[in-house]
């Protein structure tokens, strides 16, 4: 059976790990798959503090975190400081995570594992096929570029920003960013008026983010009834179930993607922060998104796509929260354009079949030493 080896970074959940987990449940029939987050593998227990130190600085430094993750995220690649420490620190322990688990195909889900397996493949030291799959609606430097097999691009201006740096365009797959087969897509084009609304409020898998405080500020009237996904933050669960407000139902972390995608079945719309992967699941299932909040870097890029798309509606929290929600639910024509755009979000998008497609890249590459397909739309 052949060896497929995950990389994340981290081991906290995050939609590095969401996508690592749909890829693998796709591929565990055929492939032998094994995730390894680089960071819990060197540092063992220790990982966790790392963690905590990451999330810390988010939440005490976002301005700080912002600033120095636009720098590095664009930053050139290969001749910075950074990137040197980033191999001296991390480049023994890839090579050593290789020679162990003696991959047939290697997938990143994160760029600093990307960086570090292109690298090696670059330098001659590794001939394995390397695919990355990027999580968020954003591209940064430190993904690698120049020896990586396949790229799953989250939207078409991706592929040719991918293409601006030197990529293959046959290398490029607009895949959108990947979403569990229990996520099932539906279509809404039917604009409804209602009584009442339901709709999904969630900080991400976290709870991240100031929910608290936005759930404070809305003041529920009835016409909405308010779902809070409390993530694994089991402080703002009770905090929120300490509220008593009969128009606000919550949950913990929910694991099983059957119930979360009965979640977005039963809701018109969903209130979140930009990440990547809820980002995707809500356009699969086409519901309105509003964005309330917005964690430093990487969400920053990805709210920025949105707007950029007209795949959103970004709430103005000095401002009386639940009128405009009302406003744009009870909106046809503001519907009707969301819903266009949705659509030609998921023209751009091309279905893949992941165990084929990886079979053909190690078929490829023990046959010939390197690739002579194509991959990507010609």
């Amino acid at each position: 059976m052949k060896k497929v080896l995950i990389m994340p970074l981290l081991t906290i959940s995050s939609g590095h790990h969401h996508v690592a987990d749909t890829i693998r449940s796709e591929l565990d029939d055929l492939f032998d798959c094994e995730k390894i987050e680089l960071l819990s593998f060197i540092y063992g227990k220790g990982e966790l503090a790392v963690s905590q130190a990451y999330l810390s600085w988010i939440k005490n430094g976002p301005a700080f975190y912002s600033n120095v993750y636009k720098k590095l995220a664009k930053s050139q690649k290969e001749n910075n400081f950074s990137h040197k420490f980033y191999q001296k620190l991390f480049l023994k322990s890839t090579r050593q995570i290789i020679v162990k688990k003696q991959p047939d195909l290697i997938i990143c889900t994160h760029a600093l594992p990307s960086f570090l397996v292109n690298h090696l493949k670059a330098t001659g030291e590794i001939n394995i096929p390397i695919v990355n799959i990027y999580t968020d609606y954003f591209i940064n430097n430190l993904w690698g570029r120049t020896a990586v097999d396949l790229h799953l691009v989250p939207d078409e201006e991706f592929r040719e920003e991918l293409i601006q740096d030197g990529v293959d365009q046959h290398k490029i797959l607009t895949s959108g960013i990947p979403v569990d087969r229990q996520i099932i897509p539906v279509a809404r084009n039917t604009h409804q008026v209602k009584k009442q609304y339901r709709v999904l409020l969630t900080g991400g898998n976290q709870g991240a983010g100031h929910i608290l405080d936005f759930i404070k500020a809305i003041h529920p009237s009835g016409k909405v009834h308010y779902t809070v996904l409390c993530g694994k933050n089991y402080r703002l669960l009770s905090q929120v179930k300490a509220l008593e407000n009969k128009y606000i139902t919550t949950y913990p972390y929910i694991e099983s993607k059957v119930e979360m995608n009965d979640m977005y079945e039963h809701s018109d719309a969903i209130i979140t922060k930009p990440g990547g992967v809820t980002l995707a699941e809500s356009l699969m299932k086409r519901i309105p998104i509003f964005i309330n909040d917005c964690l430093p870097g990487q969400e920053e890029y990805n709210l920025s796509y949105l707007k950029n798309r007209g795949l959103g509606y970004c709430i103005n929290v000095e401002m009386e929260v639940e009128n405009q929600i009302l406003n744009k639910l009870g909106d046809a024509s503001y519907y009707k354009a969301l819903q266009e755009q949705i659509h030609l979000y998921h023209q751009r998008i091309k279905p893949v079949d992941y165990p084929t497609l990886f079979t053909k890249l190690i078929e490829q590459n023990r046959k010939f030493g390197h690739l002579k397909l194509s991959y990507g739309e010609r």
